[in-house]
């Protein structure tokens, strides 16, 4: 005879719900009242640039009619001055006609007169510049920020966890005789 024997093992099952927390807060505590800065820049006239270029121009001939006045007058009087001392010259030298000078020569030293000729890099002054700055009037207008702090809750919920149990399948054991229980042989 022979013994058989079937075993089947219990499972069980799990039915789990999570706790939960949900938080439900008031509004929030800081209330901002905000001011922006701002800058104001008022206008004292435009800014003035005087540039006085009249040396430059006298340098390279060209004057205002004042001084090219003066200076027709100054040329005159030494034109003058020159040609009254020619003129002298001219007739002290034909009064010493006795000491061999002649008409000739006279003549020929009136042609002799030197050429004067100048370089020069024109012009040799330089212009006069002058800057008249207004500044402007620059207003700052600060900025504030307000801040009001107010205590705030937090309404909480709560919902608990749980964990059920249940058998999905139950343990059994089954044991069971085979074969016959006498020998019949003799």
């Amino acid at each position: 005879m022979r013994l058989e024997i079937h075993q089947t093992f219990g499972r069980i099952g799990l039915n789990i719900k999570r706790p939960e927390v949900v938080l439900n807060p008031d509004t929030p505590p800081l209330e901002l009242e905000i001011a922006h800065p701002w800058i104001e820049i008022k206008r004292n006239g435009y800014s003035e640039l005087h540039i006085d270029q009249s040396a430059c121009f006298s340098d390279m001939g060209l004057k205002p009619p004042s001084e090219i006045g003066r200076q027709m007058y100054e040329w005159g009087q030494r034109d003058i001055m020159e040609g009254i001392a020619r003129i002298v010259d001219e007739g002290n030298a034909l009064g010493a006609i006795e000491m061999g000078q002649t008409i000739g020569d006279v003549a020929r030293s009136a042609g002799d007169q030197p050429v004067e000729v100048t370089v020069a890099a024109v012009p040799s002054h330089r212009p006069e510049i002058q800057v008249v700055y207004h500044p402007p009037d620059i207003e700052v207008h600060l900025g504030e920020v307000k801040v009001r702090y107010r205590p705030w809750t937090v309404n909480t919920e709560v919902q608990l966890g749980s964990v059920r149990t249940y058998m999905t399948q139950y343990p059994s054991i089954q044991i069971t005789a085979v074969g016959s229980v006498f020998d019949t042989r003799v």
